[in-house]
């Protein structure tokens, strides 16, 4: 076994443990070792979101999702863009609906689903975002709206009673389930859209190598876009 396969396996542990400050500094010496390896980050932004640290574990995210585009993963599974259209039109426009393709987060927000579709024509290499769309695009919405949640407590009422998947979300990330949560219901497609308009409006693209890609997202210098309510100006643009 590799040293940095050992150094996860520590985290790991800490996690099951439920000592995640410690996972967390296991994971970022894995990263220290060796930055392309991509279970570092994988493993960091479970135990963030899970903790709440929503921002950071985005960050992380990114980092993956750009892996996967300068890797050009998504031609090695075919099927990676019909499991996230399936998933996608799971969605059920709730009592929150402004029109067919508008929904409401909170009376400044608005956003507009329907345009994935557009960002995707736009842009060729943005299928290659959504390889693995199930976990990553979803964490990433799962991301903004926790993140939004911390100052609109409201947020989560469009989510279901006491907000319960919701939280069931994050402690599923942290390998301790005690619930439902939104994967395979009528709000996954919720997730899946916001993570993908949260995501392009982050990815950049003059990124060309995965050391490039590790020392910008992580560095907190470099501020996180959140206006996904003005997505339709920034793929006009």
């Amino acid at each position: 076994m590799d040293e940095i396969t050992k150094v996860l396996n520590k985290g790991i542990e800490a996690k099951r443990e439920g000592n995640y400050s410690r996972a967390l500094e296991y994971y970022s010496k894995a990263q220290e070792i060796d930055p392309l390896d991509s279970r570092s980050y994988g493993n960091s932004m479970k135990v963030l979101i899970g903790t709440g640290n929503y921002e950071l574990a985005f960050r992380n995210l990114l980092v993956l999702c750009h892996f996967n585009i300068i890797q050009r993963l998504y031609n090695q599974d075919p099927m990676a863009e019909q499991v996230f259209l399936k998933n996608l039109f799971r969605f059920q426009w709730s009592s929150n609906t402004v029109t067919d393709t508008q929904i409401k987060l909170t009376d400044s927000q608005i956003y507009e689903p329907t345009l994935v579709f557009v960002g995707l024509k736009k842009n060729d290499s943005l299928k290659d975002l959504i390889f693995r769309a199930d976990n990553l695009t979803f964490y990433m919405g799962h991301c903004y709206v926790g993140d939004l949640n911390a100052n609109n407590d409201s947020i989560l009422e469009q989510f279901g009673k006491n907000s319960e998947s919701f939280k069931n979300m994050n402690k599923s990330v942290l390998g301790k389930p005690s619930g439902s949560d939104f994967r395979d219901s009528s709000k996954e497609g919720y997730f899946l859209s916001i993570g993908f308009i949260y995501a392009h409006l982050n990815i950049n693209f003059s990124l060309k190598s995965e050391e490039e890609i590790v020392q910008y997202y992580l560095n907190p210098e470099n501020k996180i876009r959140k206006d996904i309510w003005n997505y339709r100006q920034f793929i006009d643009s």
